[in-house]
């Protein structure tokens, strides 16, 4: 879907500026600021437009030493943060939320709001952000791609994984007495074969890794082992949100991510 007019507009100001709000106004003129923070919020979670933000303004992927040397003398492009900055950058990492970062970095309640809104667009506040961010992940080994692949593995598990259903048979014999010769008490029988159905659980040994993800628990109850799978609802909402689905309109590169994620999670099957 190409993007409208006034959504280049919203690119070409926020690329120079970083307000979202000032670039939302530029591109619909007369719109008030309360509403221009929520559409020029929402438009820069759009997919398309995100990825114009970003094929115009490259980032580079700083080195380990660049991040040592910037965590100890709080640094960025030559200028100082001070430590009440670093410290709001730290806190902002913890939930993203810019308000409550700020009155956890001791930054008057009363003003929170709009210390953590010009705080946020210093360029060198979000390069420390950043790489706080990058070096959280080196240091985890957490990244988005393995979030998004654990969320995956729930969300396309299937019960039939862990378990099949099979049909089974028993023998049993049942004795009668003859009625040709009750007096010797000859007893005589048959022998009867009945089929049922039974649930088969498969040895946690034979399941693949990424199969096993998907488990949330495994236990012996009153009918015999009891197997119980994460929430697939909650990891396809997850997954939904981050590759920006549940707008009136699936984006084109958002269908063609799924495909690659389906595709990695299936083994690289078709």
């Amino acid at each position: 879907m190409a993007l409208k007019p006034e959504q280049r507009i919203f690119i070409k100001h926020y690329l120079k500026s970083g307000d979202h709000i000032a670039s939302y106004i530029k591109a619909v003129p007369g719109t008030d600021r309360k509403k221009a923070a929520t559409c020029g919020k929402r438009w820069l979670k759009n997919q398309e437009i995100s990825a114009e933000i970003a094929k115009h303004k490259p980032q580079r992927t700083p080195s380990i030493d660049e991040i040592n040397n910037f965590q100890s003398t709080g640094q960025s492009e030559g200028k100082e943060l001070t430590p009440q900055i670093k410290r709001f950058c730290e806190e902002y990492l913890v939930d993203l939320n810019g308000t409550k970062a700020a009155i956890r970095a001791k930054y008057s309640e009363r003003s929170a709001s709009e210390q953590a809104y010009d705080l946020l667009r210093k360029p060198q506040v979000q390069d420390y952000i950043q790489q706080l961010q990058l070096a959280r992940s080196r240091r985890t080994e957490i990244t988005v791609d393995n979030v998004l692949y654990e969320l995956a593995c729930i969300a396309f598990a299937k019960v039939t994984d862990f378990v099949r259903v099979e049909t089974k048979t028993q023998e049993e014999y049942h004795p009668f007495a003859s009625k040709e010769d009750d007096e010797d008490d000859d007893i005589s029988g048959e022998t009867i074969t009945t089929s049922y159905r039974a649930v088969d659980v498969f040895e946690t040994d034979g399941i693949p890794e990424d199969k096993i993800r998907a488990l949330a628990s495994i236990k012996m109850g009153r009918n015999g082992i009891e197997v119980k799978l994460n929430s697939k609802e909650k990891a396809l909402e997850l997954i939904g949100r981050h590759l920006g689905m549940w707008n009136d309109k699936l984006q084109v590169n958002a269908e063609e991510e799924l495909k690659q994620l389906l595709k990695k999670v299936m083994g690289g099957a078709e």
